[in-house]
């Protein structure tokens, strides 16, 4: 096995960081005056020194970078990055055999590279989608299955939690290999920040919560219908984000009616939510939150 760096697996962040500098013509002492010496900068450009967070919140100023350009700089740096991006463009063309072939490159580079617990995450991101989304896929369920185990045992060990945790859990729902950890997810959701998530780990959450709602109502699992929706209610968000703004309304409104006993009320409400949305939302949009508000109605009836 091989140590990542022999293999140059990550990219000179100083190289981008250098290349701005000289663009924008700005004098190595701008650094100096702003609390990072000389010397040290020059060192990290030359990759002879780490970059320490503090350093690069300054180096980012001085340059007037956007955080979001360092971020996707750092993002492409990574081969597991690189490896997810172009396997996540095939699946959403519907190239599943070139998605597969993603998979298996990545399976061998792995194999060759030291282990990171964001490499097994992303192992299990192509094995679960392979398998809900490619019929002649070679990944087989005892692998994604093992894959699962390995990444439970460590989330039970945990005591910090990231947003591709979350992922996992809403992966492992939607795969259903075996039953998913309803307090382990509560627990994750409240201690993680939800708001910085990129556009495919977006859709995957509100799936997930769209359809862990309809399973516990339909379940009638009310203590954790509590729990998830006041873990939601404090969740804040985006102003932008419609889907979290919708969802938060449509929560309070099935409280009235599963919870609180009133059941025509909240049946009218969610009539009126379903039609105000076609008229708001975009087609899309709309498409995505109806089948949701249908079933919410059907379950209704049994009340």
């Amino acid at each position: 096995m091989y140590e990542q760096k022999k293999l140059e697996e990550y990219k000179s962040l100083g190289y981008y960081l250098e290349k701005i500098r000289k663009g924008k013509h700005i004098p190595y002492r701008v650094f100096k005056e702003n609390g990072l010496s000389v010397s040290t900068y020059q060192r990290v450009v030359k990759e002879e020194a780490d970059l320490k967070l503090s350093d690069l919140a300054i180096i980012t100023e001085v340059l007037c970078l956007s955080p979001l350009e360092v971020n996707m700089e750092a993002e492409n740096a990574s081969l597991t990055v690189s490896y997810r991006k172009r396997f996540i463009q095939f699946l959403e063309t519907g190239e599943f055999e070139e998605a597969q072939r993603v998979y298996k490159g990545f399976r061998e580079y792995i194999d060759s590279t030291s282990f990171t617990l964001g490499k097994l995450s992303v192992m299990y991101m192509f094995q679960a989608l392979l398998l809900l989304h490619h019929p002649q896929t070679i990944v087989t369920k005892e692998e994604a299955l093992a894959t699962e185990n390995e990444i439970l045992k460590r989330l039970e060990e945990a005591e910090v939690f990231t947003l591709f945790d979350i992922e996992f859990l809403a992966l492992q729902y939607q795969l259903n290999l075996q039953r998913m950890d309803s307090n382990l997810f509560l627990r994750l959701l409240r201690e993680t920040d939800i708001q910085m998530t990129d556009f495919r780990t977006k859709l995957v959450l509100d799936n997930f919560f769209i359809q862990f709602t309809l399973t516990v109502l339909e379940q009638k699992r009310m203590k954790e219908f509590n729990v998830f929706k006041k873990i939601i209610s404090d969740k804040e968000f985006f102003y932008s984000d419609w889907f979290l703004s919708v969802f938060k309304r449509t929560l309070d409104t099935l409280e009235k009616g599963f919870v609180y006993g009133q059941v025509e009320k909240m049946k009218i409400e969610l009539s009126k939510q379903k039609e105000a949305l076609e008229i708001i939302l975009t087609r899309e949009e709309y498409m995505k939150i109806t089948e949701f508000f249908t079933n919410l109605l059907k379950l209704s009836k049994e009340l």
